[in-house]
């Protein structure tokens, strides 16, 4: 069973945003994980996500290895060199067989291999937020 603090219980939402070429998956997981108390931002494609990421400074990042024009493990690498983004966890998702390897070499803090459960998913991404140190709002 999960251990995942109720959404009525946090003062802020925490951030996610969730990126994938596939609709229907992204649709279903933005969803649920918005009824299980995040705030989510999704994207179809990468192109606009280092913007969406700008704007939303969220706290985890998922992304899936492959979509379409975009290599998420290159975004990944980006996303890792950047002063602004470089502790922001990312998560890699892919039905790749060799996903732990290729999540490893872009630098991601964790990943899921397609298909995943919820509960595999919420639990990652709580276990990278808590690692997480926490920054000064000064």
């Amino acid at each position: 069973m999960m251990n995942h603090t109720p959404a009525a219980a946090r003062s802020i939402l925490p951030k996610i945003i969730f990126a994938d070429d596939n609709k229907t998956l992204l649709a279903t997981i933005k969803s649920l994980l918005e009824m299980t108390g995040y705030e989510v931002h999704s994207s179809l494609n990468a192109k606009n996500i280092m913007e969406l990421i700008h704007a939303k400074t969220p706290d985890v990042i998922v992304l899936d290895i492959q979509m379409n024009g975009v290599n998420g493990c290159e975004l990944c690498k980006e996303l890792k060199k950047e002063n602004v983004t470089r502790n922001i966890p990312v998560v890699m998702v892919s039905a790749n067989h060799d996903l732990e390897y290729k999540a490893g070499l872009c630098g991601a803090d964790g990943f899921l291999s397609k298909p995943f459960g919820m509960e595999e998913l919420i639990s990652i991404i709580d276990n990278l937020m808590a690692q997480r140190p926490l920054l000064s709002l000064s």
